[in-house]
């Protein structure tokens, strides 16, 4: 499982690649894998991509799980 921290201060989000999993698969992306040659761009950390179908995602444009849980408040108090 890879964990992404982005530059909103969201540590440990899963994000995941948007077109696996428009077909059923939730593919974690990871960093931007490179050639043997290529080096680093200044941009690196601003592009995430799919380790299983190669797709590139900018940061800001990859889907992540929300951590919001649906909740029911409840009272007992009598009227």
């Amino acid at each position: 499982m890879v964990a992404i921290v982005d530059f909103n201060g969201d540590e440990d989000v899963i994000r995941y690649c948007e077109h696996c999993f428009k077909y059923g698969f939730k593919n974690n992306l990871g960093s931007k894998i490179l050639k043997p040659s290529e080096q680093k761009q200044p941009d690196y950390e601003d592009w995430l991509q799919c380790h299983t179908c190669g797709n590139i995602y900018p940061v800001y444009e990859a889907k992540f799980d929300s951590k919001i849980k649906d909740f029911v408040e409840t009272t007992d108090k009598s009227i």
